[in-house]
């Protein structure tokens, strides 16, 4: 019987360490539809981040970019996001509208940024949960911005998809 007790404890406490917990920078609910709200933003670099969003059942990559100079360029619906995963794979997203451009004046220099939002379906965003983003891509006022993730920051955002992933 003792064996027993010990062995159902040992499960019970193993099944809690390996519980994920998770943990979000935007969690809240929508107090027009009552549907959770999560965001996880990964820096990139301070003027590069991108973020795995979920509200209900609909999911986005999003993409924040700041560059110096006044810019006039909009990102057109349909623009591409090119993710680079951890196992060599890509998966590419695509602006779900107009994205244009916010200008701001800091420290003497004036300064462009985009926020754009891509729908990823349920399946891209499990292939990420598996190994993470490695490297992203995005063409932003005709500059094409590759930037890879550290090992760290790529699997937080391995986790953080998993996260989003869990109802």
């Amino acid at each position: 019987m003792r064996f027993l007790l010990l062995l159902l404890f040992t499960c019970v406490y193993s099944t809690q360490i390996h519980a994920q917990k998770c943990k979000y920078d935007f969690d809240k609910t929508d107090p027009m539809t009552d549907e959770r709200v999560r965001r996880n933003v990964y820096e990139v670099k301070d003027y590069f981040r991108i973020s795995l969003y979920r509200k209900g059942s609909d999911m986005r990559v999003e993409l924040n970019v700041r560059m110096l100079q006044l810019r006039d360029e909009i990102i057109q619906k349909g623009a591409p996001l090119d993710l680079r995963l951890a196992d060599g794979s890509v998966i590419t997203v695509h602006a779900a509208q107009d994205a244009g451009p916010t200008a701001a004046a800091a420290l003497g220099h004036v300064y462009t940024s985009w926020a754009v939002s891509y729908h990823i379906s349920a399946q891209d965003m499990r292939r990420i949960s598996n190994t993470g983003i490695k490297v992203a891509r995005a063409t932003v006022s005709g500059e094409e911005l590759v930037y890879e993730l550290k090992e760290k920051l790529s699997k937080k955002t391995a986790q953080g998809a998993q996260c989003l992933l869990q109802d």
